[in-house]
């Protein structure tokens, strides 16, 4: 078993899609920071949640502003198994990370980093088989107008998506999106 599995209390046959909490601990935890006259502080901000991959793979990331039904900019990341075996990957809530760039040099300040905006994500575990030399890919859709209202202007924006496979957090570049109203 896993250290994540272990971590959130799941054996081998409760792993796929299983929610280990509710909203409920997030609404408790959303009522204590909002009564708190404090404001955020590193600490409370979601962490990011390690994909744990079992064997060797690469990354890819895209992202794409999509109009119906509503605004919004759907990223993806693809893991391809460069293994001749099969390989599992582990993975939660806080999975990833949206980050929005003026330049496309994602190791600078983003103008825009979700981490920082979220104090919580839902938890569970999801658990995927990649077959020798396949791929699959996660997908997460950010709200556009959530985007405007937290303060990042309409415009044209470089999307870096913040990961952290086997612990390790790396941000891909995933293109260019507008975020438009």
């Amino acid at each position: 078993m896993s250290l994540f599995r272990r971590w959130v209390g799941l054996s081998q046959g409760q792993c796929c899609g299983h929610v280990v909490t509710s909203a409920g601990l997030i609404a408790l935890a959303t009522v204590m920071w909002a009564c708190s006259s404090a404001a955020p502080t590193t600490s409370d901000r979601a962490p990011l949640t390690t994909l744990s991959i079992s064997g060797p793979f690469t990354l890819a990331a895209t992202a794409m502003a999509v109009r119906d039904p509503t605004s919004r900019l759907q990223i993806t990341v693809i893991i391809t198994n460069t293994s001749n075996a099969i390989e599992n990957v582990e993975y939660g809530g806080c999975w990833s990370f949206l980050r929005l760039y003026k330049t496309s040099d994602v190791d600078a300040a983003p103008v825009f980093d979700e981490q920082t905006a979220i104090q919580a994500c839902a938890t569970y575990l999801r658990d995927v088989s990649i077959p020798a030399g396949g791929s699959t890919i996660l997908s997460s859709p950010y709200d556009v107008p959530s985007l405007l209202v937290s303060g990042v202007p309409a415009g044209r924006y470089f999307v870096g998506i913040a990961v952290a496979p086997n612990g390790t957090t790396r941000v891909l570049a995933a293109g260019q999106a507008d975020v438009q109203p």
